[in-house]
């Protein structure tokens, strides 16, 4: 009877350091969720700063724009003038080809600012997909989480049900006890 009682005191503690575990366990999904949290803010962070870096690509690629119009408007003024001056026809080429070659330049440059954004696109597609698949993973630890408590639920019932268990088997140890002792006492007096 000892032996089944220790057995049984031996299985409510497995079970006392079961539901440590489960609760250490719980600690650290807790931590994991809050990194993840914080991750997904410095995203969001890094997301806002670039596109605050595209919108100034954007307006210093309009300003190109105006410039480039500006310098069109020149180009035509030229034009007429070098008509009207004949003479200043040969100032007016070299003129002309200085401003042809800040025409290409600028041209370079804003293929230069068109590869940027594209990269900035893809860069932000990349982030995009990065923070879908991140939230896939909270879904899931969220998941994870609501099951817990129905797992400590059902544990603690089973706890309850043992301690029943124990609490009837310790009544009948005592009963049995006083039965013995009876068969003893009986014993001796034959």
């Amino acid at each position: 009877m000892e032996e089944a009682l220790k057995l049984i005191l031996s299985e409510l503690k497995e079970m006392k350091e079961g539901q440590s575990r489960l609760a250490v366990e719980q600690q650290g999904v807790k931590e994991q969720l809050k990194e993840l949290k914080e991750g997904q803010s410095r995203l969001a962070v890094e997301q806002k700063g670039m596109k605050e870096e595209l919108k100034e690509l954007k307006e210093g690629q309009s300003r190109l724009a105006v410039e480039q119009k500006g310098m069109k408007e020149e180009l035509k003024e030229l034009k007429e003038g070098q008509s009207r001056l004949a003479v200043e026809q040969k100032d007016m080429k070299e003129e002309l080809k200085e401003l042809k070659e800040g025409q290409h330049r600028l041209a370079v440059e804003q293929q230069g600012v068109k590869e940027e954004l594209k990269e900035l696109k893809v860069g932000m597609k990349e982030l995009k997909e990065g923070q879908s698949r991140l939230e896939v993973k909270m879904e899931n630890i969220e998941r994870k989480i609501t099951g817990i408590p129905k797992t400590y639920e059902n544990l603690e019932q089973f706890v309850a049900r043992q301690q029943r268990v124990i609490e009837e088997l310790s009544a009948r140890s005592v009963e049995y006890g006083v039965e013995i002792k009876e068969i003893h006492r009986i014993l001796k007096n034959q």
